[in-house]
Parts: structure tokens; C-alpha cells; sequence
């Protein structure tokens, strides 16, 4: 992608409904999104259906997008992200196992283990700064820096809160 994106003429024709505009929508963010969903969901193959399935939400929900609240490719990445989320949520994709009973190193041998959903723990656990930074980071595979720019913060406030994140999640392990 370049800086010079067609937002304005290719959301007028989305808007329009006009199916070539669609054609270029996909030629265009297609592999920009393919690529974001790849990283999210760490499956080739799922990536390429969660962008179809993207793009239908996309032709589903364009007369939403309101252009006060963001660029049309950011409207477009929300869409890609809650996509990928919500398959990873139905299959169950952040599963822990953890042994209740043993130390690390015994951890793949002892058969007692009980299930922890990561999502859960981070959502029962921690409050709004924190959880959304870990979330951001560790789940949806966000860099630090692209956290600070999305919530607008500096980086060494997403650093400092990711670190406290993480120090509440390992008393709990501990």
C-alpha cells in the first residue's frame, strides 16, 4: 500500500454499491489485509477465508463507516481484526494448559491439567489499561509501537504497561 490511497473515490463507489468498486477494493487492501489476518490467526489457509468473509462484512456494513472516526483502510483493518477474532474465540485458539500439581519441568508429564481460557484470566484479572495493552500485544500480535500508535500513546507507556501487565499475570502463576 502507499500513502496515496484511493479512500475517497473508491468510498463513494463502495457506498454506490457499483461491483467494480468492490473489485478494487479487494485488488487493492486485499493483500494489505490478507497479510494482517495472517499474523493474527497464524494460518494461511483460514486467513485467505476470514478476508472473503471480511470483504462480505465490508460490502455488508459500508453505509456504517463514518469517515469522522478514521481513514476507510482503518475501518477496514477493525473489520479484518474482529473477524479473525471471533474465529480464533470459536475455536478455542487461546487455550493454556496448565498443571495445577507440578512444577514447570514436570508439566508434560503429569496428565492433571486444567484448562485456563488466556483471555479470561487477562479479562478477570486485570483492569482496562493493562488489559488492553496485554491484549493488544499478546494476542492480537500487535508490535508495542504500532499500540502506541493506535491508542496514541508514547511507547514507554506501552512498554511500562505491558511489563505491569505481565507482573500482575505472574503472581498469579506463582
Amino acid at each position: 500500500m502507499t500513502d496515496s490511497t484511493p479512500d475517497n473515490t473508491l468510498l463513494n463507489d463502495l457506498i454506490q454499491n457499483r461491483p467494480a468498486a468492490y473489485q478494487r477494493a479487494y485488488d487493492y487492501y486485499g493483500p494489505f489485509l490478507l497479510a494482517y489476518i495472517t499474523r493474527i490467526v497464524k494460518d494461511n489457509a483460514e486467513a485467505e477465508d476470514l478476508l472473503q468473509d471480511t470483504f462480505v462484512k465490508i460490502w455488508q456494513n459500508i453505509a456504517h463507516y463514518d469517515s469522522s472516526h478514521g481513514k476507510l483502510v482503518t475501518w477496514m483493518m477493525k473489520i479484518a481484526r474482529n473477524t479473525a477474532l471471533d474465529f480464533l474465540r470459536s475455536n478455542n485458539s487461546h487455550v493454556l494448559f496448565i498443571d495445577t500439581n507440578a512444577d514447570a519441568s514436570q508439566v508434560a508429564k503429569t496428565p492433571n491439567y486444567t484448562y485456563i481460557d488466556f483471555k479470561d484470566l487477562i479479562y478477570s484479572t486485570l483492569t482496562g489499561k493493562y488489559r488492553q495493552v496485554i491484549e493488544l500485544v499478546y494476542i492480537e500480535g500487535y508490535s508495542m509501537q504500532e499500540v502506541a500508535d493506535l491508542l496514541e500513546l508514547p511507547l514507554g507507556t506501552i512498554k511500562t504497561q505491558a511489563r505491569c501487565g505481565i507482573q500482575i499475570l505472574r503472581k498469579l502463576f506463582q
